[in-house]
């Protein structure tokens, strides 16, 4: 295709693209009527809600279980220790890894080698720390719920508070190595809740909120 000129006419590329859908509208003229919420705004307000129902069950339901859990961890890793001793294998540092045989006997033996009676302590310690963690996604859970009234309620904090929710799981995913299915649903539907309100018609609305805030 050319164009009026005869050359042709440049195709725009995928950066190109990328930037004018990123690039926000320009503001219309502010009439001074009520602001109409848009629909991704409503639904950015109900993955909120939900991702926060999630939490809150997630993390009150591992407090309430951590005691059978940690107990149940405990029992599993006794029985591998005394599957490592009925071999003759045993267990801790003392346990050698042969350098011949199959890969079969090396991956055991490793396991092996890797198990240690949890002690009293151990156990406590792992019991407080799983309270402490249920609770604090708990906490993100009431954070996710109190974002999603803001929102409902046409306030700008609440996207705040769910960037820094999202943010906050994240790096538990990461540091902490939490693999819940639940707590990676609801990081995905709150993820997509804030990208709801910073992009196209949400945030637009949001920008005029903003605006008409600073003219008070």
């Amino acid at each position: 295709m050319s164009s009026a000129s005869g050359a042709p006419r440049k195709r725009p590329g995928f950066l190109d693209t990328f930037r004018a859908a990123m690039t926000p509208p320009p503001l219309p003229e502010d009439t001074g009527g009520p602001l109409v919420r848009p629909r991704s705004v409503t639904v950015a307000m109900v993955l909120a809600l939900l991702a926060g129902a999630i939490l809150l069950f997630v993390g009150v339901s591992s407090a309430l279980a951590t005691g059978s859990s940690t107990d149940a961890q405990v029992t599993r890793v006794n029985e591998a220790i005394a599957t490592c001793n009925s071999q003759g294998i045993g267990t801790g540092p003392s346990v050698v890894v042969p350098t011949e045989g199959t890969d079969e006997a090396k991956t055991t033996a490793t396991n092996c080698q890797a198990l240690s009676t949890p002690t009293a302590d151990q156990i406590a310690s792992a019991k407080r720390f799983n309270v402490i963690l249920s609770l604090v996604v708990a906490v993100l859970g009431v954070a996710a719920v109190a974002g999603g009234i803001l929102i409902n309620r046409s306030q700008r904090r609440g996207r705040t508070v769910v960037v820094v929710t999202v943010g906050v799981l994240v790096a538990m995913t990461l540091f902490l190595q939490v693999q819940n299915p639940l707590l990676l649903l609801s990081t995905l539907l709150l993820v997509v809740g804030v990208m709801l309100t910073f992009i196209g018609r949400g945030n637009l609305y949001f920008v005029m909120l903003r605006r008409r805030g600073a003219q008070k």
